[in-house]
């Protein structure tokens, strides 16, 4: 408990001072350095002089695994918002996803194929997403045409009064001759099944051509060609398609703006999001708790290195937790609540993690700490580290490097 009152120490100090992010970034590049000191003298060494390459090699492998499998499940329902870092890459991530997502249907409609792949990211911010229950229209014949749809899941179907003119799946297009010329409907388009799509209104299609000289002339020749031919393209346009597409990739804007960032946040903070944000964090610290249960078999006081490192690591999260999670919404008592919980839980897991390894063969112990180092270090690797060096940029390399040498010291000295 001492340990992890680095947790709620940090909460304090990231919610009520509101350091700065070079500042926290300093702390958590120092702590990151004692536990990579800790890792390896404590953690690393012991496992190895107890139970062999064996138990260190798979112990090691095994925790890690672990650490990302369970981290990326978490994240996904919601607990990337606990920190700063995990909220970014989230995010990034999921803008690119949907983003490559958009690409590779738009690819396949020749209207948009007409917009330079260089100008790709205007457009991006133009589609909307849009769900149908079973059996509700889209729009109806007569209607004014005013924008083309994507089927992302599920299926429409195309009627013209009770005659069934089409039926259209995954990756389908439909009213794209609306960005055109703006002419009622002539057919009535519903759902068949749950249906989701992507929307282009044309308001926003005509502001694009507005900025785009290129763009306008590329559409006014489709429209030519569509009126005198009243056809599809033809020949060769898969290969144009995956062209387009590969061109407008490279031309993506990869980074998360602030209004992208409430709305990803808002899409993906459901009602799991406070769980997964304890489980999170649960998943950061027990191993390191159990470790410091196990440390205490067979001896009167545990490693202080071991001790120091897991606080200094422990106090940094927090202060970026406590502030990213005030930025989706939660409340101070809410955070300190979640954060005390963790408290108590690691005290816990520390004595049971004494209570079951008690009896425990040296091999155990050893595959025991290994297995917590492996996840300790797939946490510093994958959350710690870069989050202090994109806060503070390189000059958080020196900080790591005295929190190293502070742990190694303890270690030597004691």
């Amino acid at each position: 408990m001492l340990a992890a009152s680095g947790l709620l120490l940090g909460a304090l100090v990231g919610l009520f001072a509101r350091p700065t992010q070079r500042v926290v970034a300093i702390v958590m590049a120092f702590g990151s350095g004692t536990l990579l000191s800790a890792l390896a003298f404590d953690l690393c060494e012991e496992a190895y002089e107890k139970g062999g390459p064996a138990a260190l090699v798979g112990g090691f492998l095994v925790g890690g695994l672990i650490f990302v499998l369970a981290e990326g499940f978490i994240d996904s329902k919601g607990g990337f918002l606990r920190r700063e870092g995990t909220r970014h890459m989230f995010l990034k991530e999921k803008k690119e996803q949907r983003a490559d997502d958009i690409l590779r249907r738009l690819s396949e409609v020749q209207i948009i194929r007409s917009l330079p792949p260089q100008e790709v990211q205007a457009i991006i911010a133009f589609v909307e997403e849009r769900s149908f229950m079973d059996g509700e229209v889209v729009f109806r014949k007569g209607d004014v045409g005013d924008a083309l749809y994507l089927v992302l899941d599920g299926g429409a179907r195309v009627v013209d009064g009770e005659r069934l003119l089409a039926t259209l799946g995954k990756g389908a297009a439909f009213g794209e001759m609306a960005l055109l010329t703006g002419e009622p409907r002539n057919a009535t388009v519903s759902a068949l099944g749950a249906l989701r799509a992507y929307r282009i209104a044309r308001d926003d299609f005509n502001h694009l051509m507005g900025r785009s000289r290129a763009l306008a002339d590329a559409v006014h020749r489709l429209l030519e060609e569509r009126l005198e031919a009243r056809h599809g393209p033809t020949g060769g346009t898969e290969q144009t398609a995956a062209m387009w597409r590969k061109v407008a990739s490279a031309h993506l804007d990869r980074g998360v703006t602030e209004w992208e960032e409430r709305d990803l946040v808002e899409k993906h903070a459901g009602s799991s999001a406070p769980l997964a944000i304890f489980l999170g964090a649960l998943v950061d610290g027990v191993p390191e708790s159990i470790v410091i249960g196990a440390t205490l078999v067979g001896t009167q006081s545990p490693s202080n290195s071991f001790l120091l490192a897991v606080f200094l690591s422990n106090f940094p999260e927090a202060m970026s937790s406590a502030s990213g999670m005030t930025k989706a919404g939660f409340s101070r008592r809410r955070i300190l609540t979640m954060w005390c919980g963790l408290v108590v839980v690691a005290g816990l897991s520390a004595a049971l993690g004494n209570a079951f390894l008690a009896g425990a063969s040296p091999a155990a112990l050893a595959f025991t700490n290994s297995l917590a180092a492996g996840g300790i270090l797939a946490l510093l690797t994958n959350t710690m580290m870069p989050e202090a060096f994109g806060m503070g940029g390189r000059t958080v390399a020196f900080s790591t490097a005295v929190g190293f040498l502070v742990a190694f010291l303890m270690v030597k000295l004691h």
